[in-house]
């Protein structure tokens, strides 16, 4: 199917370098216009678009032994609890930082560092089933679209975390007294 392809091309191309300088220096609302920009926006129809390749390898190649079977459900079950996450960031942290509350935040901060550290695991379940993003030599372009996919969801998962708990959280906590 060339539009899959075609999205997880486009989704290889948002990948380019996202210089991590400068990310300091903003306030706490820029800070939360850039992660939504860079990381929440383009992160839901890329993974629409790797269940989807993760859907038709499954299909087209299950009967190998080297097929990553049960990638999509996985892939599927990883979108809803990062949507649910997204979700809780958009509806509830993000707009609470828009207001200037970032001394209250303490506690939704910690639930997010969690649910960052369940994202890392799903990634690493995502590696291991999909034998660490290397195709077989004889991969179809769809199967190899696929790992190049996940190798850049991880990539930018990763970054997504790292700017949320090393930028964003830590002016979100009250400061120590002492």
């Amino acid at each position: 199917d060339p539009d899959a392809l075609k999205g997880a091309l486009e989704a290889l191309d948002r990948s380019g370098d996202a210089p991590l300088e400068g990310l300091g220096e903003l306030s706490p609302p820029a800070l939360v216009a850039h992660i939504l920009e860079r990381y929440h926006e383009p992160l839901r129809p890329a993974l629409e678009d790797l269940i989807a390749l993760a859907r038709r390898v499954e299909h087209r190649h299950g009967d190998r032994a080297d097929c990553p079977r049960g990638l999509a459900s996985l892939l599927q079950i990883g979108a809803r609890e990062l949507d649910l996450h997204l979700h809780k960031e958009e509806q509830i942290l993000f707009p609470a930082v828009a207001r200037g509350m970032t001394e209250e935040l303490a506690g939704p901060v910690w639930v997010m560092e969690n649910e960052h550290e369940e994202h890392g695991r799903f990634l690493e379940g995502l590696r291991e089933l999909a034998h660490d993003f290397q195709p077989p030599v004889d991969a179809c372009n769809s199967w190899r679209a696929l790992y190049l996919g996940l190798a850049d969801l991880e990539r930018e998962l990763h970054e997504h975390i790292l700017v949320e708990n090393h930028f964003l959280f830590p002016r979100l906590r009250p400061a120590k007294q002492g």
